[in-house]
């Protein structure tokens, strides 16, 4: 039977018996085979690519989540440290708007006080306005002096606030600085009582294995005891059967020889009656 093919350059060609066909065909099968395995080989090049990537941005995920924390811990820190200053601010700058304004109301209170007395002096004689101006002179005296010793104890206790507080903040700073301290005393204790734990470990795991080689070692030579100990009775047990077939031995010699000794003297016994009666 004769099977026309399309040639892969344009042309047919006649195969007898199909033989030629089915080994194009199966040829065509190998060549769709490599293509699969190399396509295979790209993708399990791709996941192993795609697994170390995903594994490098869990990585790279989990040390920016840290510094996220430290930050964010950081930031709290500051926040909290800013809000105690505001507050304490906010406390001094209320103190000093009530101690102003009580100071303008009773400078108002004084002025009202010295515009009265100013209009009585206008309103009364001639006489006793020179009495009334020094007394108006010596009363400004005496409220100026009021006042300046009002601003005195006013800006005494101002100070004596902003130094309570530079004391607290500085308090709170060498505290802050006494728990950083133990912090990081805390963290290389840490740090060192890992150590010695891995040296513990280790030195477990030395002594375990030491324990192990002594346990083998002792079997082995219990084992090489037990040998010992079979071995020694087998020898003597060897020893015994020789000593009792040596003793067979000696035995059946003997009892050879006296055999071999009484048919002596029964041939010599035998020959000597033979002897006497030949010469008669």
């Amino acid at each position: 039977m004769v099977v026309h093919l399309q040639s892969p350059v344009g042309g047919s060609r006649a195969v007898p018996g199909g033989s030629e066909s089915s080994g194009w065909c199966s040829g065509g099968e190998g060549e769709l085979e490599e293509p699969d395995d190399a396509f295979t080989a790209v993708l399990d090049a791709l996941a192993a690519e795609n697994h170390q990537l995903k594994r490098q941005l869990a990585d790279a995920c989990e040390r920016l989540e840290e510094e996220v924390e430290k930050v964010r811990t950081a930031h709290e820190e500051l926040v909290g440290s800013c809000e105690r200053r505001e507050r304490l601010e906010r406390a001094a700058r209320v103190r000093l708007q009530a101690d102003c304004r009580r100071l303008h109301d009773l400078n108002r209170a004084l002025k009202q006080q010295v515009e009265l007395l100013s209009q009585g002096v206008r309103s009364e004689n001639d006489s006793n306005a020179e009495a009334l101006r020094k007394e108006l002179q010596t009363e400004r005296c005496l409220l100026r002096n009021l006042l300046h010793k009002e601003l005195a104890c006013a800006k005494e206790r101002q100070e004596i606030e902003m130094a309570a507080q530079r004391a607290t903040l500085q308090e709170q700073r060498t505290h802050i600085d006494i728990l950083d301290t133990a912090l990081t005393n805390a963290q290389a204790n840490v740090v060192r009582l890992e150590e010695e734990c891995r040296h513990a470990a280790g030195y477990v795991e030395r002594v375990l294995g030491l324990q192990r080689a002594l346990a083998s070692l002792q079997q082995a030579s219990d084992r090489r005891e037990h040998t010992e100990r079979k071995l020694r009775a087998q020898l003597e047990k060897e020893l015994q059967a020789l000593r009792y077939n040596a003793c067979s031995y000696c035995f059946n010699r003997r009892a050879c020889s006296a055999r071999w000794r009484r048919c002596s003297r029964r041939r010599t016994a035998a020959s000597t009656p033979s002897a006497s009666c030949a010469p008669s």
